[in-house]
């Protein structure tokens, strides 16, 4: 699973590519800095699509770590 920081608004409609599959999403209250991307960041998504370096600049997203699914083990 994929994770997206939106680094300039909350993540709604039109802030992430069409193509893609969002299966979770956060939006914090305010802009929160966030460790694992180092910067402050409105919320995030999870998904199994992995974004262009190109979509991820059009629509201020940093990727973040990858996260294993659920059901996956070592």
């Amino acid at each position: 699973m994929n994770r997206y920081y939106s680094i300039l608004r909350p993540v709604s409609i039109s802030t992430f590519p069409d193509r893609i599959h969002i299966t979770r999403f956060r939006n914090y209250d305010y802009q929160t800095e966030v460790p694992e991307i180092q910067r402050a960041a409105w919320g995030y998504f999870e998904t199994p699509d992995k974004l262009t370096e190109q979509e991820c600049y059009r629509y201020d997203l940093v990727e973040g770590a990858k996260r294993l699914e659920e059901d996956e083990c070592d």
